[in-house]
């Protein structure tokens, strides 16, 4: 990922005896190494913290320009909601590893700070008339809100892309990984210099759609005659890019096979996937993306503010109460809330939505109602995005049709369940007990049940809101009344013991 020597040039400044190339900057006795991520004084590397390079890279890279405090705060911390201190705190650390040259970083009064070495800072090469083009094109949307809890996926998923070309994030709907995948992106573009794509696939119907857009967005340029794909290659040919495919979930073997091809030949390319299941790529990694941590019943107050789950939830709902920050019995209905939606950032952001009409005590009260409930996202959201029903029928219409049959069944249960559970309870003539098995797989692969192995025995787990989902497509079907009489034998046999059972 690192090419330091690229498009290298020498320049000289009398004045300020200053040399630079793609990846350094000299400035007296000072070297800035972009790509190495240092900063050495005579050769010898001083002592300067991850986020304070950070905000340095950022200055360097705006070319003179100045850089706001918010632009500071997405560029360096993505994946925290941060205070204005913060960014002093790094700033004094920079200026005073930069010792002499210090003086480079400039604060204007009421905008924001800038690099005021401006013959300093590392210079692009010109571009081909194609590499122009996708410049042009080959954009990422910005995050239209801070993105919180998620540092630590951040960082692990930079150190991925740094060994590997294609990492896939999975998790269930509504978990985060778009606006993860958008963090990333951003990170990469603004810190490490990429050429970031982003397509969105949900939206695009047919493949020739879809090559397309990704052609376009990769600034392939027109239709020349060449086949889409090939022109994708061409585009991306020995580029520093970031090539992100949202949403993959319904085209697992397309994608697969197309992120296969244009990687093969390109060893600086990096391509990001989201999806609810992975593309089983040869060299594919993988992060399954977690729920935001949520407090314990028993946390303290200061124990939930310090919980990721409660801080989303708070930072989106600001007008709800104005003593929620303070009264202990708010926050604990916020954090008996976040449990309940079992810290599914989407979920907890359409229960904020809610608050300040309902209130948080109101708003948990009623929480058994979300499917009717959580239906105010973001109009700027994609639709499955903008209500809780929207973003699980979106999931269940990509499972097969005994798996569906299945996904219905598992909602009798309240807890963690067995395969011999799946068999006693949610199979019969209709759904044998192969198509149980098959079924568990599935839900398993696309993120819909949890696979828990804490002990010898395998158990799985329907989410609190995918149980309430399932439930309620379950009271549609003519087979619930068996279904809940088989249950009730279960739970029967299992409350007499292995001595009744065998007594039959």
């Amino acid at each position: 990922m690192q090419d330091r020597l690229a498009y290298a040039c020498l320049e000289w400044s009398a004045r300020n005896c200053v040399w630079r190339s793609i990846g350094m900057i000299r400035i007296a006795e000072y070297e800035i190494d972009l790509d190495m991520r240092e900063l050495r004084r005579n050769g010898a590397p001083q002592p300067l913290g991850a986020r304070a390079f950070d905000v340095l890279a950022t200055l360097v890279r705006a070319g003179g320009e100045i850089v706001t405090k918010e632009a500071l705060k997405r560029g360096v911390w993505p994946a925290r909601v941060v205070e204005e201190n913060n960014i002093h705190v790094q700033l004094s650390s920079l200026r005073k590893a930069l010792g002499d040259a210090r003086a480079c970083i400039v604060t204007v009064d009421g905008r924001g700070y800038r690099f005021a070495h401006p013959e300093a800072v590392r210079p692009r090469p010109p571009s081909p008339p194609a590499a122009q083009a996708r410049n042009a094109t080959a954009l990422c949307p910005s995050c239209e809100t801070p993105l919180i809890g998620r540092h630590a996926e951040i960082d692990a998923a930079l150190a991925t892309l740094d060994a590997a070309q294609t990492l896939t994030i999975t998790g269930p709907a509504g978990i985060g990984k778009t606006a993860l995948a958008l963090a990333i992106a951003h990170r990469l573009g603004t810190v490490a210099a990429f050429d970031t794509c982003f397509v969105e696939l949900s939206m695009l119907q047919s493949q020739q759609e879809r090559l397309a857009a990704i052609a376009d967005r990769c600034g392939a340029g027109t239709d020349d005659g060449t086949a889409p794909l090939e022109r994708i290659r061409r585009a991306l040919a020995q580029r520093r890019s970031l090539v992100v495919l949202d949403t993959a979930d319904h085209l697992i073997d397309e994608v697969g096979s197309l992120v296969a091809r244009i990687v093969s030949d390109n060893p600086r390319l990096r391509v990001l996937v989201t999806s609810r299941e992975r593309l089983y790529g040869t060299h594919e990694r993988v992060m399954r993306l977690a729920p935001l941590a949520v407090p314990s019943s028993a946390a303290s107050f200061a124990e939930a503010l310090d919980t990721a789950a409660v801080q989303l939830f708070l930072a989106r709902a600001p007008s709800a109460d104005k003593a929620i920050r303070i009264e202990n019995n708010l926050i604990h209905h916020v954090a008996e809330i976040c449990r309940r939606l079992d810290g599914n950032p989407l979920e907890i952001e359409l229960a904020a939505a809610r608050a300040p009409l309902f209130g948080v005590v109101e708003l948990n009260r009623r929480l058994d109602e979300r499917m009717d409930l959580l239906t105010s996202g973001y109009r700027t959201a994609l639709p499955r995005h903008r209500t809780l029903r929207a973003n699980l029928d979106w999931s269940y219409r990509l499972l097969s049709a005994p798996t569906r049959r299945l996904f219905r069944r598992l909602a009798v249960f309240n807890h963690a369940f067995t395969l011999d559970a799946v068999r006693a309870v949610a199979c019969d003539k209709t759904l044998k007990d192969t198509c149980a098995m098959e079924g568990i797989c599935e839900l398993a692969a696309k993120s819909m049940i949890t696979v828990e192995c804490e002990s010898p025995l395998v158990t799985y787990r329907l989410g609190q809101t995918l149980r309430t989902y399932a439930l309620e497509r379950l009271r549609c079907d003519d087979d619930a009344t068996p279904l809940a009489q088989r249950h009730a034998r279960y739970l029967a046999a299992l409350a007499h013991g292995p001595a009744d059972s065998r007594s039959g």
